[in-house]
């Protein structure tokens, strides 16, 4: 028995030792994870507005509420008790009535321990308020931190240009959205962000050859086969009901919002598709020179038809994910399935078919823009080949 613990006691200071660098920098950055938690659990001098940590929360049933459907909504009263973390009345305390539902639609049930930002009235001495929002930058933080030392760990050098192009689309996005406050038309600066996002990612992924400049080339030449695809339809069926787009209130530019939502929307699965068909050509010419155009496009094809269907599904579950929520909220309320696939579904639906359009064409434009771009690296390789005499 000593025997056996003696030689699992060596196997494992063998192994800490084989992976000391290992374990020294996971060890490094589980603790650098927490600190950061802790720091922005505990920032609240970087913020102007008055953030408060509710110390003491009793709860109590109040009555029921009946919906639509009969069903039964119970309603409750907080009493909170909560301390004031920065500003003018720092360290003091607050008593703050807080009124929420079961289901929690409408309102948001607190719980002791929970920062919050609140706003504050003094009315002769007496300190009064109310809870405007729930502090979750610390959630957010760790969990950027965690996908950003993850993509750097697994990916190395690619990890470090994926968060660079990310940062990059980023800016794009913010600078476009300022210009589009400032009065600049909307189809117009849709153009420019795909022209910017397509380059810029590409570019930066892969930098600037052949397979880049071919996927560039299929991205743009697939965005503006489905965005004519679209216009022809719109031109010839009813207009849809641009005013039942959540959150749209008194716009005029119903059309060209929408538009845009579609293309870049549709833009990433394209530039998957077109990037993965470029570069998959160009390694069939690098490895087999004397593979013929016929044997390059069936294999094109079946490369197509692998990454087709996933590709397809993906956009599916993006677009039902981002509008589950509000779908089944409604049909809660009382909303009929034609309505809801008249008003609400239909908008979902024709992003979804729009993009995987796109996906289905990117893959021919894809092998047609690489065969053009490497056929002449396909014959210098081929005449760059050995010959053998008999």
């Amino acid at each position: 028995m000593d025997e056996t613990g003696s030689r699992n006691e060596s196997k494992l200071k063998n192994y800490i030792v084989s992976y000391k660098k290992q374990i020294i920098t996971a060890t490094a950055l589980l603790i650098l994870v927490v600190a950061v938690f802790v720091f922005m659990k505990n920032n609240y001098s970087l913020y102007k507005d008055t953030i408060g940590t509710i110390v003491k929360a009793n709860t109590q049933y109040t009555t029921n509420e009946e919906g639509p459907n009969k069903e039964v909504d119970k309603q409750y009263t907080q009493t909170l008790t909560i301390k004031i973390r920065n500003g003018e009345y720092e360290g003091k305390y607050i008593e703050i009535t807080n009124r929420y539902s079961e289901t929690q639609m409408k309102d948001t049930r607190y719980s002791k321990g929970d920062n919050v930002f609140i706003t504050i009235e003094n009315k002769d001495g007496v300190l009064t308020g109310a809870i405007r929002d729930v502090k979750r930058d610390q959630y957010v933080v760790v969990m950027a931190l965690i996908f950003i030392i993850l993509l750097i760990t697994i990916s190395g050098k690619q990890g470090i240009l994926t968060i660079l192009s990310l940062v990059v689309n980023i800016g794009i996005f913010l600078l476009f959205m300022r210009r589009y406050i400032e009065g600049e038309s909307f189809e117009i600066l849709t153009i420019a962000m795909v022209l910017s996002f397509s380059v810029l990612t590409l570019f930066i992924l892969g930098g600037i050859n052949r397979k880049s400049i071919g996927a560039v080339i299929s991205s743009l030449g697939t965005v503006c086969l489905i965005t004519i695809i679209y216009q022809l339809v719109y031109r010839f069926v009813e207009k849809p009901p641009y005013e039942m787009l959540d959150y749209v209130v008194g716009h005029d530019d119903f059309k060209g919002i929408f538009t845009g939502s579609v293309i870049i929307g549709s833009l990433g699965a394209i530039m998957d598709v077109a990037i993965t068909m470029n570069s998959s050509i160009c390694e069939l010419i690098d490895t087999t020179p004397k593979i013929t155009v016929k044997d390059l496009v069936r294999s094109a094809r079946e490369i197509g038809y692998d990454i087709m269907g996933t590709m397809v599904n993906v956009l599916f579950f993006t677009y039902i994910s981002g509008s589950l929520p509000m779908t089944i909220l409604k049909f809660k309320n009382g909303y009929g399935l034609l309505a809801m696939i008249r008003y609400n579904v239909f908008f979902e639906a024709a992003r979804f078919l729009l993009g995987s359009i796109g996906i289905v064409l990117a893959i021919p434009v894809s092998t047609v823009v690489a065969l053009l771009i490497f056929r002449r690296k396909r014959k210098q390789v081929g005449k760059s080949l050995p010959t053998h005499e008999n």
